[in-house]
């Protein structure tokens, strides 16, 4: 699968349900149009993956941590998920592509 996120860290400053409530108003932005995924990633994800618009390239099983993948593999290609809190903080992601190897 070929998947792009926008990841928030949680700190002092942002607290989980912060990040939560901040990434459901990023996604809704962005099912009404009023800005892009790859924009929301450039300006607000806290990972490498922010200079390319959140990319992630294409993955393999057992790529990510398990809630991670357990949440991709829910979502239907071009679907943006519910935001996911995993071990490193807070995630909005959209599967791409897939392809059956």
């Amino acid at each position: 699968r070929y998947a792009r996120h926008i990841l928030l860290r949680l700190s002092p400053q942002l607290s989980q349900a912060q990040a939560l409530s901040q990434l459901a108003q990023v996604r809704q932005s962005i099912l009404t149009g009023k800005t892009s995924f790859e924009a929301a990633a450039r300006e607000l994800s806290q990972d490498g993956s922010a200079a390319q618009g959140g990319d992630l390239g294409w993955s393999t099983p057992g790529m990510f941590v398990p809630e991670f993948e357990e949440a991709l593999d829910r979502l239907k290609v071009l679907e943006i998920g519910t935001p996911l809190v995993s071990r490193f903080g807070v995630h909005l992601m959209q599967v791409m592509e897939r392809r059956a190897v």
